[in-house]
């Protein structure tokens, strides 16, 4: 008798364990305490978190951020990435990037679009025509947040980016002809690219060519990296 007491006192002990573990579970998972009740957006405005399709009150443990996420992007085109994460015990924080103008585009009847850096169009102004040089001899969509198909477009995108910050700003067209990639810049110096590949060396190795050019008093004209183990320079004093 006192063996089945003792067994029936230890399946009580463990029964009583599983509820009070199932009962914390549900407190964490579904309960009152970690749920969403205060939303931080960064990079964005505080209604982005209406498009995340995420409510308040929703328990954190439980949240389909990876959805949300997904959602958010596809509500919101104009962002370029998003991240969401949680902060215990209440807290939703939803980190944005803008997508940006890199570059401009000529399409239908004399209209502009904007290019983001990964080939995006985005709507633009007339006042943004001075303010990024062009990019043509690719087919560009014609309405916003649609994507250049053309590699050779998308590699003439890689390589702006990828210039220094001042160089950048002096690049006034980029030209795609035949597969083949060419830069002008401002100053009228030619920069022959050839094959969209490299683009990360090749932009590194503008940046030595013309800083070099510039500490000897040359005026660079024209820059042929088609080859870059054997760039060819032309310049006059």
């Amino acid at each position: 008798m006192a063996s089945r007491r003792l067994i029936r006192r230890r399946v009580l002990a463990v029964v009583a364990a599983l509820v009070v573990a199932a009962g914390l579970v549900w407190l964490v998972l579904a309960g009152p305490w970690f749920t969403i009740r205060q939303i931080r957006v960064q990079g964005g405005p505080a209604q982005l978190f209406q498009d995340t399709g995420l409510k308040l009150g929703q328990p954190l443990f439980s949240a389909p951020l990876l959805r949300a996420k997904n959602t958010l992007l596809a509500r919101a085109p104009w962002l370029a990435s998003a991240t969401l994460s949680v902060v215990f015990p209440d807290q939703l924080v939803i980190s944005v990037t803008l997508r940006r103008p890199v570059a401009l585009a000529f399409v239908g009847a004399g209209d502009l679009i904007g290019l983001d850096a990964s080939g995006v169009t985005l709507p633009v102004t007339a006042k943004d025509q001075a303010a990024y040089p062009y990019l043509s001899g690719v087919l560009v969509p014609a309405t916003p947040y649609q994507k250049v198909t053309s590699s050779a477009g998308l590699g003439a995108l890689t390589f702006l980016v990828d210039l220094p910050l001042p160089l950048r700003s002096e690049v006034s067209e980029l030209v795609v002809s035949k597969g083949q990639v060419s830069v002008y810049l401002l100053a009228g110096t030619e920069v022959a690219l050839g094959a969209p590949t490299g683009l990360s060396e090749k932009a590194s190795l503008l940046a030595q060519i013309l800083a070099q050019a510039q500490a000897k008093g040359l005026i660079v004209t024209r820059v042929d990296l088609s080859q870059p183990a054997a760039p060819s320079v032309t310049a006059t004093p």
